[in-house]
Parts: C-alpha cells; sequence; structure tokens
C-alpha cells in the first residue's frame, strides 16, 4: 500500500527511511511512503517536491511493476 501527503515535520521528528529525499526542503513537503506486507512499518517514506511549499493533494501517484 501506498501513502501520500504532507508535512511540515523535519527529519528529526518525520519517518524518513529509503524514499526519494530524505532531506526537508521549505516549510510543508509532500511525502510518499510504502507500507510493508504486514502493514505494519514503512518500506520507504521520503519527501517529494521542490524548493518551496508543496501541496500533496496536486499530486497523483502511479505504480508500475
Amino acid at each position: 500500500m501506498y501513502v501520500t501527503g504532507e508535512t511540515d515535520s523535519t527529519e528529526q521528528t518525520f519517518p524518513v527511511k529509503l524514499g526519494p529525499s530524505l532531506k526537508r526542503s521549505y516549510g510543508f513537503d509532500s511525502f510518499v511512503a510504502k507500507l510493508n506486507v504486514a502493514g505494519s512499518a514503512f518500506a520507504y517514506c521520503g519527501y517529494v517536491g521542490g524548493a518551496s511549499g508543496d501541496e500533496a493533494q496536486h499530486f497523483q501517484l502511479a505504480v508500475g511493476q
């Protein structure tokens, strides 16, 4: 399962792990995360976006095999 959203959390308080970007850019950043098969932890989680604030409701997630 994949999850997207937005956060104002820093790397110290947000569970970044093997994600697209492990560094927060500015203000609110969007994120994408993938849950492990059991749904008990993140397989990866990272920030997505640019140098300014990002809003997750404007992102769509496409998953390929």
